[in-house]
């Protein structure tokens, strides 16, 4: 019953693609010319930063870069809905066998008292539902930062220097020895994620993401889109 109502309702509502406004057949929620873009920056493997292994089923590049940002909004949130299943099985094929203990994510800057909307933290709360994994608020930033895109890598790493720090409370009584997720939107340069992995000393950080730059692509030596 509830099928014939929904597909009595795609009649006079339809359906429209997340990505682009297109109508889109009924249950679906992407078009086959946004599907076949998305295709075209498909990745596997782990990104390498450091000594940080990233998860990501994206090359932060055409379609993706040009899609991505909106994610960054609170109307965004359909995005990460879409995109959360597909970077938990990207985690899944990246870190197979991998113990995980629990999920967390980049914070954002937020005056005492406020609540801020933050992509990262709504994605790591699909990814931990998509992988049952707890998802905990490990993390606060100190300060307000530069917007990172305008910098270098140096310049990058200099920015988030000293920025994260382990919250007092947030469910995390022991962090030495355990494994955690840590999600972001998109990886470039690695710095934000390496200086939280900073803000968690003895444990051991695996990192997510959306996407990851064409930079990553290169150290990473991955051969380019699967």
């Amino acid at each position: 019953m509830s099928d014939f109502l929904g597909a009595l309702s795609a009649v006079f509502f339809p359906p429209r693609c997340i990505f682009c406004g297109e109508v889109v057949r009924y249950k679906e929620t992407v078009c086959p010319s946004c599907a076949e873009a998305l295709r075209a920056c498909e990745r596997t493997g782990a990104a390498v930063r450091g000594d940080l292994h990233c998860a990501a089923p994206y090359f932060y590049m055409d379609f993706v870069q040009e899609k991505l940002p909106a994610i960054k909004k609170r109307e965004g949130r359909v995005l990460a809905d879409w995109f959360a299943p597909r970077m938990a099985d990207s985690v899944r094929r990246t870190f197979v066998g991998e113990r995980i203990d629990w999920v967390t994510y980049v914070p954002n800057w937020e005056k005492e008292g406020e609540r801020v909307y933050n992509q990262a933290r709504v994605l790591a709360r699909r990814v931990s539902r998509e992988l049952s994994l707890p998802l905990t608020d490990a993390l606060y930033q100190i300060r307000p930062k530069e917007r990172q895109h305008m910098l270098s890598a140096a310049e990058r790493l200099r920015n988030v220097q000293n920025l994260y720090a382990l919250r007092d409370e947030g469910g995390v009584e022991r962090v030495s020895g355990a494994t955690v997720l840590l999600v972001d939107d998109i990886i470039t340069t690695g710095s934000t994620l390496l200086a939280c992995a900073q803000a968690l000393p003895g444990t051991r950080i695996l990192g997510a993401a959306v996407a990851v730059t064409e930079r990553e692509k290169q150290v990473s030596g991955n051969a380019g889109p699967s």
